[in-house]
C-alpha cells in the first residue's frame, strides 16, 4: 500500500517539485539574466554613472547629497543624510500622521525655505517627502526651477519656459488610431489525481496533467478616434475551453464552437465628454454578455 502511495502522490510530487526548481530557480533567471546583459547591460549593472576617468561616482537611479550650489539639490532620502543605497525602505507613515508632518515633513520644509528661497504654503513635495522607495534622484520641473531661480535671472527663466514644449497647450487630438496587442499565459501542469476527461463546465481551470500548454492566449485590435471607439479580441487556450464548454448553443453563430474564441467585440460612439454608448460583445468573467 505504501508503495502505491509513493508512486501515486509522492513521486509526482517531487518530480514536480524539483522541475519547478529548475526551471524557476536555474533556467529562467539565467534567461532573464542573459537577455538583460545582451539587450540592457547599462541598465542591468545598476545605470551606473562614471566620471571622466571612468570611476563610477553613483547611480541615475540613487539620490546624492548635493550642497553645492552649482548642483540641483536632491529630493529627501529615506536612508538619512548619508544616502545609502543599501538602507532603501519607506516610512509607515501617512499624511495624516501627525508626527510625519511635526518632525520630518516640518524639517525638510524648514530647509527648503532656508537653503532654497522657498516661500511657505508654496514648497513643492519632492523637496518635503522622499520617494516610494525612499532613494529616487527625480526632481519634479516645480522643484528643479526653484533651485534654478536662485542661478538664473528672472529673463533668462521667462525665456526658458517660453520655450519648454512641455509648458505650451496640447492640441486636440483628432487622429483615427488602429493599435493591435496580444497576451499569452502557458502552463507546466502534474495533476496526481490522472482526471478522465481534459475540460471541465464552468471552471477557470481546465483539468490537465502531465503537459505544458497555453492557458489564455488572445490577439486584438483597438479602434480609437475622438468620438468612436471600438475592440475585437480572439482569443484561445485551455481555459477558454473550460469556461465555455457549457455555453448554451443557439443556431450556428452562438456556442463552445464559436462563442469561445470570441473574446470581445464592440463599438461606441460617445454622445459628450464623459459620456459613450457601447455596443456588442464584452468580456466578462464567466462567459460573454452582450
Amino acid at each position: 500500500m505504501f508503495g502505491a502511495i509513493l508512486r501515486g502522490q509522492l513521486r509526482p510530487a517531487l518530480v514536480l517539485t524539483l522541475l519547478l526548481c529548475a526551471l524557476t530557480g536555474v533556467a529562467y533567471p539565467a534567461l532573464v539574466t542573459g537577455l538583460a546583459q545582451g539587450l540592457f547591460p547599462r541598465q542591468a549593472n545598476g545605470s551606473l554613472v562614471r566620471d571622466a576617468g571612468g570611476r563610477v561616482v553613483g547611480s541615475a537611479l540613487i539620490g546624492q547629497p548635493f550642497a553645492r550650489p552649482e548642483y540641483l539639490h536632491p529630493r529627501p532620502s529615506a536612508a538619512g543624510a548619508g544616502y545609502d543605497a543599501a538602507a532603501s525602505g519607506g516610512r509607515n507613515k501617512g499624511p495624516t500622521d501627525r508626527m510625519l508632518a511635526d518632525t520630518l515633513v516640518a524639517q525638510a520644509v524648514d530647509a527648503a525655505v532656508r537653503d532654497e528661497g522657498a516661500v511657505r504654503g508654496g514648497v513643492p513635495s519632492d523637496l518635503a517627502t522622499a520617494s516610494a522607495s525612499g532613494l529616487d534622484p527625480h526632481l519634479s520641473p516645480a522643484s528643479a526651477r526653484l533651485q534654478a531661480a536662485g542661478a538664473h535671472t528672472p529673463d533668462t527663466l521667462a525665456a526658458a519656459d517660453s520655450a519648454s514644449p512641455a509648458r505650451q497647450p496640447a492640441a486636440p487630438d483628432t487622429s483615427f488610431r488602429v493599435t493591435f496587442g496580444g497576451f499569452v499565459d502557458s502552463y507546466v501542469a502534474w495533476d496526481a489525481g490522472r482526471p478522465r476527461t481534459l475540460d471541465r463546465a464552468f471552471t477557470t481551470t481546465a483539468a490537465r496533467h502531465a503537459e505544458f500548454n497555453v492557458n489564455l492566449a488572445h490577439l486584438e485590435a483597438n479602434v480609437s478616434a475622438p468620438r468612436v471607439r471600438g475592440r475585437f479580441a480572439a482569443q484561445f487556450g485551455t481555459s477558454v475551453q473550460a469556461n465555455y464548454a457549457g455555453e448554451p448553443r443557439v443556431g450556428t453563430l452562438s456556442g463552445p464552437d464559436v462563442s469561445r474564441y470570441i473574446q470581445e467585440a464592440y463599438l461606441g460612439y460617445q454622445l459628450r465628454p464623459g459620456l459613450w454608448v457601447d455596443g456588442g460583445v464584452f468580456f466578462a468573467p464567466f462567459g460573454q454578455d452582450i
